[in-house]
């Protein structure tokens, strides 16, 4: 929980073009020193999300900050390869994301992740991802959600929402 994620390709956000970037903000939440996780495990990092939030009950605390493509300057689409300036477009954070402690360990839990389908294009058409490497994303996740569902034996998918059974 102490990672920056970030959009390597851009999206829409409405008029602008954009690319998203979380960041962790432990000072809003308690302190937490998460114990030392054995990196070889499978599943290391949902036991480390488990350890802060179900066992430790440590909420966990990010921004979403989006950076604006500026016109004026050299920020392409269609080349993921070349990071947009931060001095020409900062990032500007755009809303805090807290993750409440809580359990979601349990068999009825477990089954409803196993049926969730996540993809950047479930998104309304003024957020949709742009460029070639999202278009190329998009055939890529509907390709590997079909193959785990099918594995998982899951016949009905379901996009995720914020409700949690």
């Amino acid at each position: 929980m102490a990672t920056t994620y970030s959009s390597v390709a851009p999206y829409k956000l409405g008029s602008h073009n954009i690319k998203y970037r979380v960041i962790p903000t432990p000072e809003r939440c308690p302190a937490y020193e998460l114990p030392e996780q054995n990196r070889d495990l499978p599943n290391f990092l949902r036991r480390a999300l488990y350890q802060q939030l179900s066992l430790d009950r440590v909420p966990a605390c990010f921004e979403l900050q989006v950076q604006r493509q500026n016109p004026e300057h050299y920020m392409p689409i269609e080349d993921t390869s070349i990071e947009w300036d931060e001095t020409i477009s900062p990032f500007e954070t755009v809303a805090d994301i807290r993750l409440p402690a809580q359990d979601f360990n349990s068999p009825e839990q477990n089954l409803n992740c196993d049926s969730l389908s996540f993809n950047p294009w479930h998104a309304l058409p003024d957020h949709r991802p742009i460029g070639g490497i999202n278009r190329l994303r998009r055939a890529v996740y509907e390709s590997i959600s079909a193959y785990r569902l099918e594995r998982n034996g899951v016949t009905e998918t379901r996009e995720a929402s914020t409700r949690v059974p």
